[in-house]
């Protein structure tokens, strides 16, 4: 029987390569709500003078070699992100068991992805007669993740991709979702923000975004290779962020005033808690830390109308050296695995 002719007969699945673009049958499958991922082919085009010739030859078109890259849109929800968020953070942290509960967790601090943290993603499509075409994508390694929640969205993830290849040659994984996700909502989330490890709780906060951008050496292409190298660091990370914040008698010396004095909001927690994991007393939960935050802009309090006074304070994240981390991330789920 044919399946399903558009998008919802889809599916994308990732696994953990152990080798840079070395294929391993994804293990886990991801509720997008969109994989846009393409084949990038890069080309040798000949040319030369020829009498009365206008437009060069299509015999002199040559395929040099190919990548790819795209983005993945999707809910961050209670289960299967605990290998996504190892790669966003550049960790090689692993799940390990919470006491004797059934919960799970992964601490990861901000690292470099060099040398791991590769993925083998497949996406797969189906065409209007419910065939699947089976995209497989080596080497992903995620480049830009952004976070983002709302009053009237659950917690978001956006992901930007770079792959080492794409192939239409191996065989699809067949899907397997866990049973009673659930999403992360701003009704589950707590701002904090003050000193390391004393952070209080802050107020007004309407919506929240955070990314970590990674430069990476993408085009690591030698003569006589058929694809490339792994990317590499090439640059500076940049780990930003912005919230959209009501003007509170409370919050304006903890936020808005850092602007203009340039000191730094030594940490920032965002914790999003989920429902609790069986009845072990553990709650599926995301913890958000960002660290030696200075406000860029948006902290000068505006009159734009009869309306409550609010503003976008975008901040960016920095290195303290007497911290270990700029960035720390930590996920409690019951999954055992990644």
């Amino acid at each position: 029987m044919a399946g399903i002719a558009g998008g919802l007969g889809g599916a994308v699945g990732i696994a953990a390569e152990s080798t840079y673009g070395t294929f391993v049958s994804p293990t886990r499958a991801l509720e997008v709500r969109s994989a846009k991922l393409q084949e990038v082919p890069h080309i040798a085009q000949g040319t030369g003078l020829a009498y009365g010739r206008t437009v060069d030859l299509g015999s002199r078109r040559v395929p040099m070699w190919y990548d790819a890259k795209g983005d993945v849109n999707m809910e961050f929800l209670n289960s299967g992100m605990a290998l996504l968020l190892k790669n966003i953070m550049g960790s090689n942290a692993s799940l390990t068991q919470v006491g004797s509960t059934p919960a799970y967790q992964i601490a990861c601090n901000y690292g470099v992805p060099d040398g791991q943290n590769y993925m083998t993603l497949q996406n797969l499509v189906p065409d209007t007669g419910g065939n699947i075409h089976c995209e497989t994508f080596h080497g992903c390694k995620i480049t830009k993740a952004t976070f983002s929640i709302d009053l009237q969205n659950p917690l978001m993830l956006d992901l930007s991709i770079d792959s080492q290849y794409k192939e239409e040659a191996s065989a699809a994984f067949t899907p397997s979702y866990t049973a009673s996700t659930a999403i992360f909502t701003a009704f589950g989330m707590q701002f904090k923000a003050g000193a390391r490890g004393s952070e209080v709780f802050v107020d007004g906060v309407r919506k929240f975004s955070f990314s970590i951008e990674r430069i990476l050496k993408v085009d690591r292409i030698y003569v006589g290779g058929s694809y490339k190298d792994e990317p590499t660091t090439s640059g500076v990370t940049k780990i930003t962020g912005s919230m959209d914040v009501d003007l509170l008698p409370t919050n304006k010396a903890v936020l808005w005033d850092l602007m203009h004095t340039q000191l730094p909001v030594p940490s920032i927690v965002a914790q999003f808690t989920g429902p609790q994991i069986g009845t072990s007393g553990q709650y599926n939960m995301l913890t958000l830390n960002p660290c030696e935050c200075f406000i860029d802009s948006g902290g000068t309090p505006e009159l734009a109308g009869p309306d409550i006074v609010t503003a976008t304070l975008a901040f960016s994240v920095l290195t303290d050296p007497s911290n270990d981390s700029p960035l720390s991330a930590t996920l409690v789920t019951a999954d055992s695995t990644l």
